[in-house]
This record gives structure tokens, C-alpha cells and sequence, in this order.
């Protein structure tokens, strides 16, 4: 060994070679170490560290992996699930339904094929609804079917 090496002391790396990039494409920093030994640092052009010549594969990955990072990917997808697609909805679920609550006889509706009638009754699940200028009339339609409390717009 020379004045020009680095000495680094690790324990329990159980004879591991690593081989970590510092420069360009083959050029590596080369750590060779052995069970309570000293590592000694030294420059070399040597090949990739692959899986088919022999090198250890090193345990982590997103999060450490394991348990803990697949509960951890799990809990985010589903917070992401919640704000994006489960929140929104619940939130057009109670618009809908406050609309609904508040129709009453003889308010004007947009129904949902773009039709404008005129709240005649109303039932368990449905509204009858007259359309048109004919009043006797009466078409029921489903309360989903109704989505806007207004008047149409003419000229």
C-alpha cells in the first residue's frame, strides 16, 4: 500500500467487492474489503458491476423497500385515490342531493337530455314533470335526472 490510498475501516461487509462510478463509461473507484478489514480505495478502469459477473445485489429500492415502503406506496396511492376521484365525487354526490331537497312544486328544471319542464308533482323517486305548453301532460322522470334548478333563457 501506498501514501496515495485512502483507508476507510468497515466491519461485517463479508468480502464484498463494490464497485462504484466516478468518471466515465469503464472507469471505476474500486472498494475491495474483507470481514473486519481495512477498505482500501484505488482507481482502476474495471468492468460494470452486473448481476451475471458475480456482484451483490444491494438490498432498498424506493422507501428502503420491504414492509414498511410497501405500506408506505400503498397509503400514498390511496390518499392520492381519495383527493383525486373518492373527494369529488362525494362533493357532486351532496350538490346533487341539496338541488333535489330544494325543488318544489312549480320550480322550472333542466333535465338531464337538455329538455326544460316545469315541476307538476312529486314523488318517492321520481318528479312528474310537464314539458312544453301542454299542462296536462305530466312525464315522470327519475330525480337524478334533473340536474339544474332554472328557467330557459329565450331571447
Amino acid at each position: 500500500m501506498n501514501d496515495n490510498d485512502t483507508r476507510i475501516i468497515l466491519t461485517n461487509l463479508n468480502g464484498v467487492d463494490l464497485a462504484i462510478p466516478i468518471y466515465g463509461e469503464g472507469e471505476f473507484l474500486s472498494l475491495h474489503a474483507r470481514a473486519n478489514a481495512d477498505i482500501v480505495l484505488t482507481h482502476d478502469v474495471v468492468q460494470p458491476a452486473t448481476i451475471e459477473n458475480g456482484a451483490a445485489q444491494q438490498p432498498g429500492g424506493f422507501f428502503g423497500g420491504g414492509f414498511t415502503g410497501m405500506i408506505i406506496i400503498y397509503l400514498l396511492f390511496f390518499g392520492v385515490l381519495y383527493l383525486f376521484f373518492i373527494r369529488p365525487q362525494k362533493k357532486r354526490q351532496k350538490k346533487m342531493q341539496e338541488l333535489q331537497d330544494s325543488i318544489r312544486v312549480g320550480d322550472n328544471v333542466l333535465l338531464s337530455g337538455g329538455m326544460f319542464g316545469k315541476i307538476a308533482d312529486i314523488g318517492d323517486d321520481v318528479y312528474m314533470v310537464e314539458l312544453g305548453t301542454n299542462k296536462s301532460v305530466l312525464i315522470p322522470f327519475l330525480k337524478g335526472e334533473v340536474i339544474d334548478k332554472r328557467e330557459p333563457k329565450l331571447r
